[in-house]
């Protein structure tokens, strides 16, 4: 069985717990519904997810982000790290 990223059809490894996540490179592009760029990170060793404005660094207090205009959701994958998936 295969999988492909939701936004650009790149086949990426199959994750049954993700199986609507996007490639790293279209994840580089999440960004706000007003297409202004965002950082998702973790906040520290507990891993919580957390999102900021590229360009001020203000926070951004959600979870839904768009990647070339399509809705996605990113939050604390269960091992580390932040997953984006399309809706």
């Amino acid at each position: 069985m295969s999988q492909e990223c939701p936004i650009c059809h790149l086949v990426v490894t199959e994750n049954p717990r993700y199986r609507n996540y996007l490639c790293r490179t279209c994840a580089k592009k999440v960004c706000d519904i007003e297409a202004r760029p965002l950082r998702l990170f973790q906040t520290g060793p507990e891993g919580r997810y957390a999102a900021s404005y590229a360009d001020t660094g203000a926070p951004y207090d959600s979870h839904e982000v768009y990647v070339d205009g399509i809705a996605c959701w990113a939050e604390e994958a269960r091992f580390g790290g932040i997953v984006v998936q399309a809706r």
